[in-house]
Formats: structure tokens, C-alpha cells, sequence
């Protein structure tokens, strides 16, 4: 029997930043390879002349399982960490529910046995915890998410680029606000990032899908630019710090939209963005400027799955990659600003509600889908 060689498990698609359905998918990781050990032996996982084996697994689900495995391992260590404080609790579950969210939207641990274990049989490695401390923690989430965003290039398939993007960007927005509850200086968060952002790369003419892509991802900065002032002023929650913050933002947009503009990019922008960029990029309980930062981050993810080394003649972002650039501090700002969902820009809501409409809407977005449900 052929053993199926696609990178990628093809399911129901959506469009990121709209809803999807836990339990709309069935294939888990598990099954995927578990299929493809059927294929090796033409009846079962065990090859006869060597005992069980594992089948070797494709690159997607060789990262997709990095992936589980760096989130089951944040799990494992806000379980060791003993502090003994409200917020401290408050902020340990919701990290355990984050990470045991990420790790159910790649389809979980592999259990290639199904938990029945022949004698002798080859296991997956425990996962052990990352760390002991707040700050540790901050840092393991931060620097593990960032390292998945990077491989991401060695996928080929758009919709397993961003499967695991989007969840290596939420496990980086909980570090990034795990990092300043624990005290951890700005100069200290800037080693996490650096080191592992920075691959010098010289620009090189733009071709014309990548005008194309940073031409939308433009009119969606421009969009944020305009609502996040309008949101922040009406925001009941709001602090002189954040109001500061959220100018500092959209100076930032504004300043990259003309850079990039300048780079012989189309200009795409329009007049007011007010009822349409916002109106499907979250659910209705959520805060307007919620919902913009949201739409904000599905369209960084857009750019940064298409084009992960897009580095733009004109535009500083240092050594590193401009959507990578652009994606990181997003999350940032988020984490300041607010709460952050498990899988940012990403939606997941039970069976029997409805997906979020995008007929005739501009900032519609990329495909998304969930391999599974099978986290252990």
C-alpha cells in the first residue's frame, strides 16, 4: 500500500479571523500517522522483520508536534510554579487553558498506539517542563514561540504555515504579558527577540504578488491606524498609559505605510475604515478595539504566512524579515493592551453557532482549519 506523501492534512478552510468549529474537523495527527504506518506495512503499524516502529512523520506534522509539545510543556510548567497570589492564580489558569487550546488546534500529543502499547514498542519522549519561574516561563513561550514562527519557512502548504503561525503567535502575545507581570525589563524582552529574529537579508526587487500582498496589508494599517484613536478615546477601560501607547501604535502604522508606499507599492488605502474593517474581526462581546487589533493581527499573519522573508528596500526593521517585524510587535501591543486570545485572529466556537460572514468584506483574510481535537 502507497504511503500518502501530502505535507499538509486538508480539511474544511475559513477565513482567518472568522470562527470555526471545534469539532469540524475529525482527522487528528494521530490518525494522519497512524495511516501512514498502515501504509508501511500494508496491514498494521508493526513491521514484521524489525518489531513496532514508528512511521517516520512529515515535516508539517514533525512541526505541528514541536508545536504541542513546546504548549504541553508551558502546562506542565505553570503546574511547578508556587505562587501564592490572586493574580498569580488567575493568570496560571489562563495560561494552562491557552496552552491546552494551542496544543488542541494542532490535534493534540501523538499517541501513535492509541494507549495500548505493544511490548517493546517505541514511544514519543515525555515532555517535560520548560521552567521553574515566571520569568523563565516568560521567556521559554516567547523565544519557543518565535523559533516555530521561523520554521514556518520549511513548510510548503499555506494553510499548515498558518495553523502553526497563528499558534506560535498566541504563545508568544501570553509571554510577552507573562514577561511584564513578572518584572522583566524591556532590555531583557529584547535579547528573547533579537537573537532569534535576526537573519540579515539584503531587499531585492518587489515582485508583483508581494506589491500585491504589502498593498492590502497596507489598507489594513491604514484602517487601524484610523480606529485605534477613535476605539482607545471611547474605551471606558482606558489609561493615560494605554491612550499614550495606542498614539505611539499609530504613529508606528502610519510610518510604516508610508515607507512601504514608497517602495512602489499600489496604494490601496480608503477614506474611512469605520463599520467595515472592525465588523467581522471578532465576536460581538468584545470590545471595538479589541476587535480592531484582532483584524490587525489576522492581516500581519496574512502577509507574514505568504511572504515570511519579505524584506522592503527603504523600511528599517533592522536584520529581521518586515512581516516578522511588523507580526512580533503587533503582539506586543496587543499583550499591553489587553487580553489576548489563545490563537489571535483565530476563532474557535462550538458546532452549532454560526461562522462569521466575509462576503463583502475587504479586509477578508486567509484560510485557517483545525486538524483535530485529540490533545492529551
Amino acid at each position: 500500500m502507497p504511503i500518502n506523501s501530502h505535507e499538509s492534512i486538508h480539511l474544511p478552510a475559513l477565513v482567518a479571523g472568522s470562527r470555526l468549529s471545534r469539532r469540524q474537523a475529525k482527522l487528528t495527527f494521530a490518525t494522519a500517522v497512524a495511516t501512514a504506518a498502515i501504509g508501511l506495512s500494508g496491514c498494521g503499524v508493526y513491521l514484521e522483520q524489525d518489531g513496532p516502529e514508528l512511521p517516520e512523520p512529515s515535516t508539517a506534522q514533525t512541526l505541528y508536534q514541536q508545536s504541542v509539545r513546546n504548549d504541553v510543556s508551558v502546562k506542565a510548567s505553570l503546574a511547578l510554579i508556587d505562587e501564592k497570589c490572586e493574580q498569580c492564580a488567575n493568570y496560571q489558569k489562563t495560561f494552562a487553558a491557552h496552552a491546552q487550546e494551542r496544543a488542541q488546534t494542532l490535534g493534540g500529543l501523538w499517541d501513535p498506539w492509541e494507549g495500548d502499547i505493544p511490548e517493546g514498542a517505541p514511544v514519543p519522549p515525555e515532555v517535560p517542563a520548560s521552567a521553574r519561574s515566571w520569568d523563565e516561563l516568560a521567556e521559554f513561550m516567547v523565544t519557543s514561540g518565535l523559533k516555530d514562527l521561523r520554521d514556518v519557512n520549511k513548510l510548503t502548504d499555506e494553510d499548515d504555515r498558518l495553523a502553526v503561525a497563528a499558534v506560535a503567535a498566541g504563545r508568544i502575545a501570553d509571554g510577552f504579558k507573562l514577561g511584564s507581570f513578572a518584572g522583566v525589563e524591556d532590555a531583557d524582552v529584547a535579547t528573547w527577540v533579537d537573537p532569534v529574529m535576526s537573519h540579515p537579508m539584503d531587499p531585492v526587487p518587489l515582485t508583483s504578488e508581494e506589491q500585491d500582498a504589502l498593498a492590502d496589508a497596507v489598507r489594513q494599517w491604514d484602517c487601524a491606524a484610523q480606529l485605534i484613536p477613535l476605539y482607545t478615546a471611547t474605551d471606558d477601560s482606558d489609561t493615560p498609559i494605554s491612550e499614550l501607547r495606542g498614539r505611539a501604535q499609530v504613529q508606528d502604522l502610519l510610518n510604516l505605510s508610508s515607507g512601504v508606499l514608497a517602495a512602489d507599492v499600489p496604494d490601496r488605502r480608503v477614506p474611512s475604515c469605520v463599520g467595515t474593517f472592525e465588523s467581522t474581526a471578532s465576536s460581538d462581546d468584545t470590545k471595538p478595539i479589541e476587535r480592531v487589533i484582532s483584524q490587525l493581527t489576522a492581516a500581519n499573519l496574512k502577509l507574514y504566512v505568504a511572504h515570511p522573508q519579505l524584506m522592503v528596500a527603504g523600511v528599517d526593521t533592522g536584520a529581521n524579515p518586515l512581516p516578522l517585524a511588523v507580526l512580533v510587535e503587533n503582539l506586543r501591543y496587543w499583550a499591553e493592551q489587553g487580553d489576548v486570545p489563545a490563537t489571535p485572529g483565530i476563532f474557535i466556537v462550538d458546532e452549532d453557532e454560526q461562522t462569521v460572514s466575509t462576503e463583502g468584506n475587504d479586509g477578508e483574510l486567509a484560510t485557517f482549519w483545525n486538524p483535530g481535537t485529540g490533545s492529551k
